[in-house]
């Protein structure tokens, strides 16, 4: 726990950050160049998203760690222009609609509502546009990588 999270702890406020975790630890992907870890380092400044290569899936699964989880936000866009069904998930259930950003120019995504969640999955078909993925925030707290120093 950083000394950060002691304080604010102490005084009974919420940091916007949940750095409980290393996050990116929760995660698996093929993809080089682009890894988990963009999407869990609390940068959304900056162009340096998480992206899935061609034909290859990417998968946090976080157990049960969210299993009281009811909401969920992905600071995220598609890069090229066109939107696909199934290339991000909770769970089972394809929230792609949810990302209304096209040409790297990611935004936050509507709250989704859930109840609890174990996994949050990016797929590219292959030779289609791709999702990219720069935070993940769940109820209201952006996931922060525990070793890395939030904005």
């Amino acid at each position: 726990m950083s000394i950060q999270q002691m304080f604010l702890g102490a005084y009974g406020v919420i940091s916007p950050y949940n750095q409980d975790e290393d996050w990116s630890s929760y995660g698996t992907s093929g993809t080089t160049g682009y890894p988990l870890e963009n999407a869990t380092d609390g940068d959304i400044t900056t162009p340096t998203g998480h992206l899935c290569q061609n034909g290859v899936n990417s998968e946090w699964d976080f157990g049960s760690i969210f299993s009281s989880a009811t909401k969920v936000r992905f600071y995220a866009a598609y890069g090229g222009g066109s939107s696909y069904t199934n290339a991000l998930k909770i769970d089972s259930t394809d929230v792609s609609s949810y990302i209304t950003a096209t040409s790297y120019a990611a935004v936050w995504t509507a709250e989704i509502t859930v109840s609890g969640f174990t996994k949050i999955t990016t797929t590219r078909p292959q030779n289609s546009s791709l999702v990219y993925l720069c935070a993940i925030e769940v109820d209201g707290r952006m996931l922060i990588d525990d070793h890395l120093t939030p904005p």
